[in-house]
């Protein structure tokens, strides 16, 4: 009666951004919120912690056991299922194969986890070299307050220097075309302030 059911997201048209905040479930909401808000929100220092305690997991269930001492484990095996075989020992037999299977079960963990391990020391190389990169464009970043003071404290220094041996009118000149240069490079209105 009402022209069908009403239209969501972005295909509403009184759709604002909030972006998914709008359709989380309720219990994601607070999460949600809290991770918007957490100025640490970009970095990966706690990505990489994890990923090196995951490692630190796996390597202390890792058989630490040479596999020469499991090759010999299992050559000594095979002779005891052949002599079974010649005794007519099934039972002795059947034990050796089942030592045989667990120890084929123990190295193929072994081989997953150190795959794991491996899978894991690759995405810990490229969580450090993101946040290196994170680090590195956050030192390069000049804040709105550094832009200013760059431009309040070359006008002033270009006063001080230029009002001592010039004209008064010239050294205003020069210290409000610095003052424009510098604010324009910046994308900053000129501050009026410093040319006093």
């Amino acid at each position: 009666m009402h022209g069908g059911t009403s239209l969501r997201g972005l295909a509403s048209p009184s759709f604002k951004t909030g972006r998914y905040s709008k359709y989380l479930p309720p219990q994601l909401q607070e999460r949600y919120k809290e991770a918007a808000s957490d100025p640490e929100l970009l970095a990966l220092r706690s990505e990489i912690a994890l990923v090196d305690a995951r490692i630190t997991n796996l390597l202390e269930r890792v058989d630490t056991a040479e596999s020469g001492e499991k090759w010999r484990l299992l050559k000594g095996l095979r002779e005891v299922i052949r002599e079974a075989g010649k005794q007519k020992d099934q039972e002795a037999g059947n034990r050796a194969v089942a030592e045989i299977l667990s120890i084929i079960d123990e190295q193929a963990g072994d081989f997953e986890a150190w795959a794991e391990i491996m899978d894991l020391i690759e995405g810990r190389r490229r969580l450090v070299e993101s946040e290196q990169k994170r680090l590195v464009s956050m030192r390069q970043i000049v804040t709105a307050e550094e832009a200013t003071m760059l431009v309040m404290t070359t006008a002033s220094s270009v006063r001080d220097h230029v009002f001592k041996h010039c004209d008064t009118a010239i050294a205003r000149k020069i210290l409000g075309g610095v003052t424009t240069d510098i604010a324009r490079l910046l994308n900053r209105p000129a501050p009026t302030t410093i040319i006093g």
